[in-house]
């Protein structure tokens, strides 16, 4: 048979647990601070001192190549990604990314471009390059 510990035991054994669920708290606090914290520095890194990223430039250099394209209602474009995108300070970013698109005689083909882009003001931006460069 099992002996039953007395109070005194029981007791610190209690309050051991309440110890233990407010250092559970608190770390659950701090991670959500963490996690706010490192949020917001990852996302100022993403856009220069204008407020205009990333997102935005690589979205315009995707219109700028599109309008050189043969087809571009056919265009599939590369999914963004952070990576893709270079900010070079001064309201300029780089892009190298590709395209799915159709040639001429109607072929699909995977064409890599590099842009260059400035943000001028008033939701404006100017091709600085573009080029293509041919896969096949």
């Amino acid at each position: 048979m099992a002996k039953m510990k007395d109070k005194k035991d029981g007791l610190n054994f209690e309050l051991y647990k309440k110890k233990e669920s407010k250092i559970t708290v608190f770390q659950i606090i701090m991670l959500f601070f963490v996690v706010i914290i490192g949020s917001w520095i990852y996302l100022s890194g993403s856009s220069d001192s204008s407020g205009h990223g990333k997102v935005a430039a690589y979205t315009m250099c995707e219109q700028f190549a599109g309008k050189r394209l043969k087809a571009p209602a056919s265009a599939d474009f590369q999914l963004y990604d952070d990576s893709l995108v270079r900010n070079m300070g001064e309201s300029e970013f780089k892009i190298i990314s590709y395209v799915d698109a159709q040639n001429s005689f109607g072929a699909k083909l995977r064409t890599k471009y590099a842009c260059v882009i400035k943000y001028t003001g008033n939701e404006e931006w100017q091709l600085e390059s573009l080029k293509f460069i041919n896969l096949n």
